[in-house]
């Protein structure tokens, strides 16, 4: 036979005794070195055989916890072999049946696994279990023999995967609410999903560092108490916010997003460790179907002491990107100007194009008495 360095290095040349109880204490092997080209002179090993009295081999062994993706170290804490003698190097453990989705490997050789290896080994922690597959598996075992060269004992190995959470959670969908004033509407997965590949829905939290001011949140048909929701209740469709049907038409609540380990949370590529908002939009619901909102005195007032309100006129510059203005006494469209007093008596409309997704709108406009003085806000 022959055996190379790096095979005595990996303690894969081992010496066992086949000997009686009563047989001779010694025994000898002769070997050469050879580099391929030149051999040296011959050596004589010498083995002493001492009878330690050996006893049965104990083995002890407890679940050796890893993570996901990484490597654990065998110690004597999680795999000792004893047989009443203190020859740990004479333990030695032949695996019979390999991890399935891991490898037992020298730490001093990683990649290369390996069948056998001594309690000795054990003892100068040289021996470790690395975790190869990404399957999602939450346990591992190998099948070994242990022998000290007179007796054999069977055992079994177990290896616990621990789920390691590296990701953190990301904002894919926060498109707000739109509903009527007064209406109750759901918060779906489609206008606020949390994501996370390492985490399950049920873990994934708003945490609600604001509440809604013109309404109330909901969850499974009760009034919020405990400011948080998971996505398994929204993807469950059990939140939902109602408006209090007040004259106020933009509310939000701000949260933070976790995964219950990781500090922030990602929107729009970014890391947020700030509360970030989701924005309601109760309107109301016209004939039509559409939803508007009036724009009143409460919202947009210009005074002049010496100028009535019909003849304070606002001069539209640029109307709206994604609406228009009706005029509901007369029911046209207002693409040119109106006035204080329309504004007063809440006949101003902005209409909300149904095909568009926008939570907000500008228009430009000035602001004209009859003498010509004017000034230049922006809505």
């Amino acid at each position: 036979m022959k055996c190379t360095q790096e095979e005595v290095d990996l303690n894969l040349l081992r010496y066992t005794h086949t000997g009686a109880m009563d047989s001779q204490n010694q025994d000898s092997f002769i070997f050469y070195l050879w580099d391929g080209d030149n051999r040296s002179p011959a050596f004589d090993c010498q083995i002493t055989i001492s009878d330690m009295g050996k006893g049965d081999i104990v083995i002890l062994a407890k679940p050796l916890v890893v993570p996901q993706g990484d490597r654990g170290f065998l110690t004597t804490s999680t795999l000792l072999a004893v047989d009443g003698t203190d020859k740990p190097e004479e333990l030695l453990y032949v695996i019979t049946s390999p991890p399935r989705y891991g490898r037992v490997e020298y730490v001093h050789y990683p990649g290369v696994p390996i069948t056998t290896f001594s309690q000795m080994d054990i003892v100068g922690q040289a021996v470790c279990y690395v975790h190869q597959r990404k399957a999602p598996v939450h346990s591992d075992t190998f099948r070994f023999i242990v022998s000290n060269g007179l007796q054999t004992r069977h055992g079994v190995f177990e290896i616990t995967l621990e789920a390691v959470d590296r990701a953190l959670p990301v904002v894919t969908k926060n498109k707000g609410l739109r509903l009527a004033e007064g209406a109750t509407g759901l918060l779906s997965a489609d206008l606020l999903q949390l994501t996370d590949p390492d985490t399950p829905v049920e873990s994934l939290t708003f945490l609600l560092a604001r509440l809604p001011q013109h309404g109330q949140l909901y969850l499974r048909g009760t009034v919020l108490l405990q400011h948080n929701f998971t996505q398994q209740d929204v993807d469950s469709r059990k939140v939902a916010y109602r408006h209090s049907g007040r004259d106020a038409w933009t509310d939000c609540f701000t949260f933070v997003a976790t995964d219950g380990t990781n500090q922030g949370f990602v929107v729009d590529g970014r890391v947020w460790h700030e509360p970030a908002s989701f924005i309601i939009k109760a309107m109301g619901l016209l004939k039509n179907g559409c939803y508007g909102i009036y724009i009143t005195s409460r919202v947009l007032k210009a005074s002049d002491p010496d100028t009535e309100d019909d003849q304070i006129i606002f001069k539209i510059l640029r109307g709206p990107q994604h609406g228009h203005l009706e005029n509901t006494t007369t029911g046209e469209f207002i693409h040119e100007e109106f006035s204080q007093k329309d504004l007063n008596s809440k006949t101003i409309l902005y209409v909300i194009n149904p095909s568009l997704e926008f939570n907000s709108d500008t228009m430009e406009f000035q602001i004209m008495d009859p003498t010509g003085n004017s000034a230049t806000p922006r809505m």
